[in-house]
């Protein structure tokens, strides 16, 4: 069986590929061709509070990361997509195996310019989605 961590990221990777968009583990490389927008669940981390843990129930929390890009005209289309899988991870069970929990007040929504790319500018939601377990 997958630990919990993989779960939850395969399961929001799946749920992003329903969408219809394009979706990567990484941000595309320069050689890569991509078509705006899309999606990069990224990064995770796991903190066990301690708090109650006992032999069932380690009260770990797990925040995934998933980046909404768009070109410059798409700042819309990358709210309406970053609210879309805000909406569908946070309601609803989204794994087979592990009973996820949203955490609400550790779940974040950022909409930025980024403009490390010289000469262009892309739009982008960072989701900082939390679960507990």
């Amino acid at each position: 069986m997958k630990s919990p961590e993989q779960e939850l990221y395969d399961s929001v990777y799946s749920l992003c590929m329903k969408l219809g968009y394009d979706v990567y583990d990484h941000l595309p490389l320069e050689n890569e061709p991509v078509n705006y927008p899309f999606i990069v669940v990224g990064s995770m981390n796991t903190v066990t509070s301690g708090l109650g843990a006992n032999k069932t129930n380690f009260n770990n929390i797990t925040k995934l990361i998933v980046d909404v890009w768009g070109d410059s005209e798409q700042r819309l289309d990358v709210s309406n997509i970053a609210d879309e899988i805000y909406q569908n991870c946070m309601g609803k069970p989204i794994a087979k195996n592990y009973q996820f929990y949203p955490v609400q007040k550790e779940t974040t929504k950022q909409l930025m310019q980024d403009t490390s790319v010289p000469n262009m500018i892309f739009n982008r939601a960072m989701l900082t989605l939390a679960f507990s377990y």
